[in-house]
């Protein structure tokens, strides 16, 4: 999901490891992106921190 919205936008590969770490989400707030394409990552964001992780 996350990929195609950015692509869409030409927005470019994160430089850093992980898109929703730390950096990595502070890069995506830089980023020019579309206010209804910003709320979809947001909810993408707020489901992942819901899921439990299954090891």
């Amino acid at each position: 999901m996350k990929d195609e919205v950015l692509q869409a936008h030409l927005v470019p590969k994160c430089p850093h490891a992980d898109l929703f770490n730390r950096r990595g989400r502070a890069w995506l707030e830089r980023q020019v992106l579309p206010d209804d394409e910003r709320a979809a990552i947001a909810r993408y964001i707020s489901t992942m921190a819901l899921t439990p992780v299954i090891v």
